[in-house]
């Protein structure tokens, strides 16, 4: 891809991906999170067809009022990436619903399946659309299609998954039942996804090439997070669910031992020089490996830790982790105000950035393993 589209392609890309990044997981107001929470099989069918519900409610009426805000006020003639974006939202939260519906029934190869599928449609499609025109509507595009390949795989699988039937009582009942979900774990989705990808975006306004080198960094070594610490984790969230409380500790000190062990190969990347990657990548990603070492250490811990999230939600640490992301975004808009103030380079900004994610993980974990022990 890197022969293909430049940096300042992916960094537009990326801009546009970070948005649709923070918007997405908050739209069923991640009521999504209780089908697994869900005491029986037809509890949980009603929990599926509720966030079913919200997520349609919610993405046109957000959309609806951003496209005639977009044609009245700001005319900034980006129809186009709303309409993609709206599609994009949809398709999310059809996927993130389906996945922990699957999850909640034990069905992990097929959640691992449609992943893959996914996976590999949205790179070959990347592919095959840059070498015909290599600009950011290609990405878009084969982002979306590939959405809608694994949609058409869990259909296959289940064809009445998709069954809605609009039950009032029953809803209620989900949304007073779970409405922590609503009351932390969202705000707690948005002002996290607001902290992550507010990196990029301010990286842009640096410099968009490096804004294109941060997105592809984020990309590669973001993978294994959503492929294998995303399918662990669904099977660390049904066992830690069920396990005694005594057991919770062990649990996670084994998981959390064994991940650090399997992924400690990937530190010797940072040993690697930047004409290497130069060689590799192309000559337009100049200054790669600079920002490849700064972001690794990061990347390590949250594989690490991503595994285990889910015990947050099991040991109901939704509003610790909502106060930790307003304080991540807080702190981050003072760091990078700092670096914009005293004409601060992007590199030591950004180490800054790193160091503070990398105390937030540690802090937000020992805070779950502390509450597995009393």
């Amino acid at each position: 891809m890197t022969r293909i589209y430049n940096p300042d392609t992916l960094g537009k890309y990326g801009y546009f991906l970070a948005i649709i990044t923070v918007i997405s997981p908050i739209l069923s107001l991640r009521f999504e999170q209780a089908i697994v929470l869900a005491r029986s099989n037809s509890e949980g069918h009603v929990v599926k067809d509720f966030c079913l519900f919200i997520l349609v409610i919610t993405t046109v009426s957000i959309f609806a009022i951003i496209f005639i805000v977009e044609n009245t006020i700001l005319n900034l003639d980006i129809n186009i990436f709303i309409i993609i974006g709206f599609l994009l939202c949809i398709t999310n939260g059809l996927l993130n619903i389906t996945t922990l519906y699957f999850n909640s029934r034990k069905e992990y190869k097929s959640i691992s399946s449609q992943i893959i599928a996914g996976s590999v449609s949205n790179s070959t499609l990347n592919i095959l659309l840059g070498l015909i025109n290599p600009i950011t509507y290609s990405l878009a595009f084969s982002l979306i299609t590939s959405k809608c390949i694994s949609l058409i795989y869990i259909f296959r699988k289940i064809k009445n998954l998709f069954n809605f039937k609009f039950q009032k009582r029953k809803f209620l009942y989900v949304f007073k039942k779970y409405n922590d979900m609503a009351k932390y774990s969202t705000p707690e989705s948005l002002f996290g996804g607001i902290g992550v990808q507010m990196n990029i975006f301010i990286i842009g306004i640096y410099d968009i090439k490096y804004a294109g080198m941060y997105f592809l960094i984020n990309r590669v070594l973001g993978m294994p997070i959503s492929i294998i610490s995303g399918s662990f984790s669904r099977v660390f969230f049904e066992k830690f669910t069920k396990i005694e409380h005594e057991g919770r500790s062990g649990l996670l000190i084994k998981c959390w031992s064994s991940l650090a062990l399997l992924a400690s190969p990937v530190l010797l990347v940072m040993l690697i020089d930047n004409n290497f990657w130069m060689f590799l990548l192309g000559d337009n990603w100049t200054n790669l490996s600079e920002l490849l070492v700064i972001m690794l250490p990061f990347y390590y811990l949250n594989f690490i830790c991503a595994s285990t999230s889910t015990s947050h939600l099991t040991l109901r640490l939704q509003h610790i982790a909502l106060i930790f992301t307003i304080i991540s975004v807080l702190t981050k808009s003072v760091i990078f105000y700092y670096g914009f103030s005293n004409d601060t380079n992007l590199l030591t900004v950004l180490k800054m950035v790193v160091l503070y994610d990398i105390v937030q993980v540690i802090a937000m974990n020992a805070i779950a393993y502390r509450k597995t022990v009393i």
